[in-house]
């Protein structure tokens, strides 16, 4: 996860919380200072635990591997973005997701019926059949 200092252009990802409405990422500090990734793009201190060992649900997989395939660098994804476990600050960001979605280049939508479904022909695990007739 990381902070920046100006706009960047970003996708955001729709999804059914489902089972995951009560799960929280636990995050972890990163013991360095801070991490440049590029001109006033920084990592954060502290990062779920699940996105640094690559233990992410499917849909989140999916969705981050089809931001990388349309050519974008950031997916902003509210279970991480929006600190769940402080109520005034996630009262904040959720009144401010319209701008959010609206300021993003697209929106992936899923609409499987929570976050272990994947995004359907996205990913290997969910090939899209496609049935050819001539």
């Amino acid at each position: 996860m990381v902070q920046t200092l100006h706009c960047v252009p970003f996708v955001t990802l729709s999804y059914v919380w489902g089972e995951a409405a009560s799960h929280t990422f636990e995050e972890k500090t990163l013991e360095s200072e801070s991490y440049r990734v590029s001109d006033d793009v920084y990592l954060m201190d502290k990062q779920p635990i699940a996105l640094l060992e690559g233990d992410l649900p499917p849909t989140f997989e999916d969705a981050i591997s089809f931001t990388k395939r349309l050519g974008e660098r950031y997916i902003w994804i509210d279970a991480f973005c929006i600190p769940q476990d402080e109520p005034d600050i996630k009262a904040q960001q959720i009144s401010q997701m319209d701008h959010i979605y609206s300021s993003s280049i697209c929106t992936i939508v899923s609409l499987e019926s929570g976050v272990e479904g994947g995004l359907s022909g996205s990913s290997p695990r969910s090939p899209r059949s496609v049935d050819q007739y001539f």
